[in-house]
């Protein structure tokens, strides 16, 4: 008998007040089966069935890890020239690309192309629609069925797969396509690396670990120990505000200062865990024969873009300069990407996040006829590079071309397209620059089957602040 048909028979029976208390004694033990008990159970059906028609490889025994640190932009690291020390140990890493471009502005999106090497128009966790507004009942597709993602092409190789986000939004376009999937809500990252150290010493050879730490997403949590100054009481300094204005000023200023603080304290304590996953990994010896990746699924804006978004793209919310996933400027596109433990590659050109799967099977020895990749192997990147990011969450639909020293940002329901020259960091008006760029758009685009939200991660979804 369905939970509900019992309750109805109950109140039938026994009246209100013996309903009401046994539905209250009986839902959260039914949300809490249907969570942690059905869920992963269903997943792995899912897994196992897909593996069964997943092209087979020869591929060298070597471990890989993901560690993907969500709102992670580039000039926030200390190495790039930041004016705060957040990232002594990131650092002190080689195989440092420092002009690495995020496939997407939000996590739904990028996630995918981080596992497929596809851009979002051809992986298919995308919107259908010109005009998103994230809610319960727009909710993007998922990955479409055809595409094969790296845990499950290292899965029929004999891998063990494993993955755990504190951001729900990396795992729903992908739920299904690793042997092991855990959400922590909001977990730190001590606590994800914890676990990930448990599974990693419980499983023999072949393993490829997926980390996706939320701590730079709002909202954000002080740390205990504050470096670059005690972090002011501003009210709602852990989430966002003053999205929609900045007025009024002094009180704006105040929160802005005081936020980036906050971000920049936090991500010093992010870059303190990652050393303690280094030094774990290496203690157990396993750290020089592992591929490690360390990147960012998108940047993070600071108010940095206000004007110029306000002017050109319209935002449902009619928030601007703020957070992510509205626009495709460079504080949101440019991330790091770090190749460490047992291979580094870098170089000073644009790369793109669709480029770790494909350098990760080339170095496992993958042969060509793996799939097609909208990225390319790092080990003979293209000189002159072209790269696209795509697929917004709020306003119109966007897409970028990043080439040399200049980005493309077109609109096409809204005719509005701007190019900025990265080097003096200004738009430019330049005809012959931006019929080069408007050549590389696309407008061929393939979604997935419709993704369905239940309550849980509804309430997850409205804690990061996208209901």
């Amino acid at each position: 008998m369905r939970i509900d048909d019992l309750l109805r028979s109950v109140k039938s029976s026994f009246g209100e007040e013996t309903y009401d208390l046994l539905r209250e004694r009986l839902r959260p033990l039914y949300r809490t089966a249907r969570y942690d008990v059905v869920q992963p159970v269903q997943n792995r059906l899912r897994f196992e069935r897909r593996l069964r028609d997943v092209p087979a490889q020869q591929l060298d025994d070597r471990d890989v890890l993901f560690v993907v640190v969500d709102c992670l932009r580039n000039d926030h690291l200390s190495r790039a020239g930041y004016d705060r020390e957040t990232t002594p140990f990131l650092d002190s890493l080689s195989g440092y690309s420092p002009n690495c471009v995020a496939a997407a502005p939000w996590t739904y999106s990028s996630v995918p192309s981080l596992l497929s090497g596809l851009y979002a128009h051809n992986h298919g966790a995308a919107y259908d629609q010109e005009l998103r507004n994230q809610s319960v009942k727009n909710p993007p597709a998922t990955v479409r069925e055809d595409v094969y993602t790296l845990p499950e092409l290292l899965a029929k190789d004999g891998y063990e797969t494993y993955f755990d986000s504190a951001i729900v939004t990396a795992e729903l376009p992908v739920r299904g396509r690793f042997e092991r999937t855990a959400v922590h809500h909001d977990a730190p990252a001590d606590e994800l690396i914890d676990r990930f150290l448990d599974w990693w010493d419980s499983t023999g050879e072949s393993r490829f670990g997926y980390l996706q730490l939320g701590d730079l997403h709002s909202p954000l949590h002080r740390p205990e120990e504050s470096p670059f100054g005690e972090v002011e009481d501003v009210p709602n300094v852990e989430r966002w505000d003053f999205t929609t204005t900045t007025e009024p000023r002094e009180e704006f200023e105040t929160y802005r200062r005081e936020r980036i603080r906050l971000y920049d304290t936090v991500l010093r304590s992010v870059d303190a865990e990652l050393r303690r996953l280094f030094e774990a990994l290496s203690a157990r010896g396993d750290l020089d024969d592992t591929l490690v990746v360390v990147t960012g699924d998108h940047g993070e804006e600071f108010w940095e873009r206000v004007e110029l978004e306000r002017r050109h793209f319209h935002d449902p919310r009619g928030a601007y300069g703020t957070g992510h996933g509205h626009a495709l400027v460079p504080e949101v596109l440019f991330v790091p990407l770090i190749l460490a433990g047992g291979w580094e590659h870098n170089t000073d050109g644009v790369v793109s996040t669709t480029d770790v799967v494909p350098t990760v099977l080339a170095e496992l020895g993958a042969r060509d006829s793996v799939g097609e990749y909208d990225g390319v192997p790092l080990d003979r990147p293209p000189e002159d590079r072209v790269v696209l990011s795509e697929e917004i969450a709020y306003g119109y639909d966007q897409q970028a071309v990043v080439r040399g020293s200049h980005l493309l940002i077109d609109s096409p329901h809204e005719s509005e397209t701007v190019v900025l020259d990265l080097e003096s960091d200004r738009q430019i008006d330049d005809p012959d620059v931006e019929a080069e760029l408007r050549s590389f758009l696309t407008d061929d685009k393939r979604v997935g089957d419709p993704s369905h939200l239940d309550s849980r991660t509804e309430d997850q979804l409205a804690d990061l602040g996208y209901l």
